[in-house]
């Protein structure tokens, strides 16, 4: 059975050969560019619709009201695409998010047979396209709404799911993307900042960790964060937090021979550490499997460390 300290952002329990992975968040650089894209597609929803209302009721000439429509068609194609991959992001980093970029798909979609409606209005058929669009629409918004409803729940703001129930809710959307952009300012300076400490996400592996010896870690402040990466170039990338400066002297694969080459950087900083070990030439590794790399800290501790070889 694996033990690591309570502040470790992944804890690992074997019960009844089950691995139960307690996987809190992965890479924050790209938790960082995912909140930064669903801010920015909020931001972009709020325009547009500010747009609208100019198009509406300030703008008093045709060709000025088409201008400021084409512009606002603009922005909402811009915020869905933000969207979309923010929610991606999010996705791939174990959040909960993928009703939300499957809203985000929909109402890009929703938008272009609206748009393509809109040019064939004088027939027929244009009435169809805008109707299916319509409907389209309404369900990718939906989603969304959940999307952020989820992303709110992940990193334990109340506000955001506030703002995903008004969007899901469709006639208050508007209100619910600014209280969107708003909590997502505030996610956003929290990882940025290194001060969020994330609720426990729970998932069940489709591997096991052949090679890996059950290990017991002392009480530690630096941890890994999320889950790194091996790759067949014998390169490995993990995100190490420490709270002070130490050196790493070594890292080792559990359970096989190959040890480091090259540790860089070998000395982590305060904070976030993006840290590359090259272990040479991989052999007898399996691919898509999860491996242990214990690193030797400076001062004799050992910290576990959770890689996925990905060839």
């Amino acid at each position: 059975m694996i033990f690591l300290n309570e502040k470790d952002y992944q804890k690992v329990f074997k019960l009844k050969n089950i691995s139960i992975i307690y996987e809190f968040y992965s890479n924050p650089q790209n938790e960082i560019q995912g909140i930064e894209n669903l801010r920015n597609g909020s931001l972009y929803l709020i325009i547009s619709a500010l747009l609208f209302i100019v198009g509406d009721f300030i703008i008093f000439t045709v060709l000025g009201a088409i201008v400021v429509y084409i512009i606002s068609f603009v922005f909402v194609f811009l915020a869905y695409s933000r969207l979309r991959a923010g929610f991606g992001i999010l996705q791939s980093n174990g959040k909960n998010t993928g009703l939300g970029r499957t809203g985000a798909t929909l109402l890009l979609v929703g938008m272009i047979l609206d748009v393509i409606g809109a040019i064939l209005l004088l027939v027929f058929v244009g009435i169809a396209f805008l109707a299916i669009g319509a409907i389209i629409v309404i369900i990718g918004e939906i989603l969304v709404g959940i999307g952020l409803y989820n992303t709110g729940n992940a990193y334990n703001d109340g506000l955001l799911k506030i703002g995903g129930i008004l969007v899901a809710i469709i006639v208050t959307a508007f209100i619910g993307y600014i209280l969107a952009y708003v909590s997502l300012g505030g996610i956003l300076d929290k990882l940025k900042s290194g001060s969020f400490v994330p609720s426990p996400t729970y998932s069940q592996p489709g591997t096991q960790y052949p090679g890996t010896q059950p290990t017991f870690s002392q009480p530690s402040n630096i941890y890994q964060i999320g889950t790194g990466n091996l790759k067949a170039n014998g390169e490995a990338y993990v995100a190490i937090y420490s709270p002070t400066p130490i050196q790493i002297v070594s890292a080792e694969i559990v359970g096989t021979s190959m040890i480091s080459s090259s540790i860089t950087p070998n000395l982590l900083s305060p904070g976030s550490n993006n840290v590359t070990i090259n272990f040479g030439t991989i052999t007898g590794l399996l691919p898509n499997n999860t491996y242990t790399i214990k690193l030797t800290l400076a001062n004799g501790q050992t910290i576990d460390t959770i890689v996925a070889y990905q060839p």
